[in-house]
């Protein structure tokens, strides 16, 4: 290739790139509280929901635990009568 034929290949653009304001609009003060707050208030919301679900679901494990132990005493207090029972047999004879 010729010395000609490279210069003719290289093409140079030249092109002047301008940033106007009107691209860039200003925010007003109200406008940035609102873009900020609406998602913190909804974000919140939902913790809070998640919050209030989780407390229901751990009051329902209480309960159980509560029936369960009331469960427990009934049966211990009926074993405790069984085996007064059978000893009171015992020391009878």
């Amino acid at each position: 290739m010729s010395l000609a034929a490279e210069t003719e290949a290289i093409v140079t653009v030249r092109a002047r790139i301008t940033v106007r304001a009107a691209h860039f609009p200003l925010v007003t003060n109200q406008q940035l509280y609102l873009a900020i707050g609406i998602p913190m208030l909804f974000n919140a919301a939902l913790i809070g929901l998640v919050v209030g679900l989780m407390n229901a679901k751990f009051s329902a494990i209480d309960k159980r635990f509560d029936d369960m132990r009331d469960l427990w005493r009934a049966e211990l207090h009926r074993v405790e009568e069984v085996l007064d029972a059978r000893l009171k047999h015992l020391e009878e004879r």
